[in-house]
């Protein structure tokens, strides 16, 4: 077994070459992909100029969202358990570069992907409005890298209160406490600006009313960063230049207040923050009862396999932040279900395929949104956390494909059982073959996106690296996102027309079903899914076998 390699191998050069593929595929793929969705909203839906800006700042909101999440996430690695931050603070360095330095490098770690995203949505968006290359400079500098440098710097100072509240009443109630926060922006917001209430309103206005919706809007909405970019887009195609510059001005100026005050208070309180952390972290004791969780399954397991399980549990609890992540995940999963799950679907009330169709889509795709984001935390990190003592698996007496199928299965299950309850609380409404439809893909989706992660976790493996959000946040895990994000495009893509046409033959009736509607072109789907799965599988489990290079 290799154990350390300096030298640029044919491998590397491969891997480099394969992500710069990836990236340029998918940046093609998401402009294709936003394009038919724009034309899909706009000239067959015509829901408005309005309600469709309206709907960007619903996406752009949950970007900012994640966005400050993300730093936060992996600004708890960044700045706190990096060997190259105790080697900076160790030299005459001010605490303001250091701070400075690793700020930029946990911004674009953390928001790299999401900004390509955005680019080729930008794109899409200015090719169907026909805009001007001057559009395309004025936006992305005066509006999308402000927008995304300040979630980031708003993350970064919440990361510095976590901290600065944990001294005093601790980080299990701070963690709660922050984590209810943004749970009251999230529900505040969608009271604000409800996308149901969205497709609702717009499959009876006017598109020609557009100009003066605006009014109907609640003064408190305007106070969310996302309408912010969505109100001067809007402005911008209505032709009201001195609306969309109030808008320009409010982020740019809203980003250097912000980006000094952050200076600042970094300046005083970094090196502190740091002493805080490291003090929180050496006070902590491994508590001996964790490994009383075992002793009911140990009955159930060989102790060779029971050995295993208990060190991936204990492994899964070392890292704070991971726990954080996933608490974050479940609370956001149980606040979808509980906001839709008696929710009374008024919007069928007008019997419209293309609205009916656009709520069934905004339901698809969150749910598979967070398949991908599930797997991507969780599943891509398996091989990478066995650390640099990776040889003491590889030696000892266990069945190493054995013991990665069954890590795969493990983690597996519980993503689906999230994956399937969330499915069973959007779309329980839609009975008959639709309701098991949509149960029968979100089961292919997920194993096809868990086994996609599984394999490029297994093919970009970090051992060095022992943080699991840096882990999923790697260019090895930017590939697996984007390989699965274009999976579920193509899915949303092969399905839309069948569930639109489903939804103009039947509607909300009980007629019988046909089911050539939706088979059509499930074959393909099913095909991509089996080939995807199988690799990645494939190359999950070669991966506890192949020569190691770290």
């Amino acid at each position: 077994m290799r154990i350390s390699k300096t030298d640029l191998s044919a491998t590397e050069i491969v891997k480099n070459l394969s992500l710069l593929f990836v990236y340029a595929g998918f940046a093609a793929g998401m402009y294709l992909f936003t394009e038919k969705v724009i034309q899909l909203l706009l000239d067959d839906y015509k829901i408005g100029l309005f309600f469709f800006h309206r709907f960007a700042a619903i996406i752009l909101f949950m970007v900012f969202l994640t966005v400050s999440a993300g730093n936060i996430l992996v600004g708890f690695a960044t700045f706190y358990r990096s060997k190259e931050v105790n080697f900076l603070l160790s030299r005459p360095v001010s605490f303001r570069q250091v701070f400075l330095i690793k700020f930029i490098d946990n911004f674009f770690y953390s928001s790299g992907t999401l900004f390509l995203i955005i680019c080729s949505a930008l794109l899409a968006y200015g090719s169907y409005f026909n805009v001007s290359v001057g559009f395309y400079l004025a936006v992305l500098t005066g509006l999308v890298l402000p927008f995304l440098l300040l979630a980031g710097i708003l993350g970064v100072l919440i990361l510095f209160l976590i901290v600065r509240i944990a001294e005093s009443i601790g980080p299990k109630l701070t963690i709660g406490i922050i984590a209810a926060g943004y749970i009251a922006v999230t529900v505040i917001f969608f009271k604000l600006n409800d996308p149901v209430e969205l497709v609702a309103q717009s499959s009876y206005l006017e598109a020609r009313l557009s100009l003066y919706l605006s009014a109907l809007d609640s003064p408190f909405i305007k106070i969310f960063p996302g309408i912010w970019l969505a109100d001067a887009l809007y402005w911008i195609q209505r032709e009201v230049y001195n609306l969309a510059l109030s808008y320009f001005i409010i982020v740019l100026s809203l980003t250097a207040f912000f980006f000094i005050a952050l200076l600042l208070i970094a300046e005083k309180y970094f090196f502190r923050s740091y002493q805080v952390v490291s003090e929180l972290s050496s006070g902590k004791k491994m508590k001996t009862e964790l490994t009383s969780v075992w002793k009911p399954a140990d009955a159930y397991t060989s102790p060779k396999i029971g050995s295993l399980f208990r060190k991936e549990y204990l492994l899964f609890l070392r890292e704070p932040v991971q726990v954080l992540h996933l608490a974050l995940l479940i609370v956001l999963i149980v606040l979808f279900t509980g906001s839709i799950g008696g929710r009374p679907f008024r919007m069928f009330l007008s019997y419209d395929p293309g609205t009916q169709t656009t709520v069934f889509l905004m339901f698809f795709l969150f749910i598979h949104f967070m398949i991908v984001t599930l797997a991507l935390r969780f599943i891509f990190p398996h091989l990478s956390l066995e650390g640099e003592i990776f040889w003491r698996l590889r030696s000892a007496p266990v069945n190493i494909y054995r013991y990665a199928l069954s890590k795969f299965s493990a983690l597996l299950v519980v993503i689906l059982l999230l994956s399937l309850g969330l499915t069973h609380f959007a779309n329980k409404r839609f009975e008959g073959e639709l309701y098991l439809f949509s149960l029968l893909a979100t089961l292919i989706s997920t194993f096809t996106v868990a086994s996609v992660n599984f394999g490029m976790g297994g093919l970009f493996p970090n051992f060095k690296e022992k943080n699991p959000i840096r882990i999923s946040s790697s260019s090895g895990a930017s590939i697996s996102f984007l390989i699965s994000m274009g999976y579920i495009m193509l899915e949303l893509l092969l399905l839309t027309p069948n569930i639109r046409l489903y939804f103009q033959n039947h509607g909300i009736s009980n007629k019988s079903f046909n089911n050539d509607i939706l088979l059509n072109t499930t074959l393909i789907f099913l095909v991509v899914s089996l080939l995807l799965s199988g690799t990645g599988i494939i190359l999950g489990i070669r991966s506890y076998k192949n020569d190691v290079v770290v």
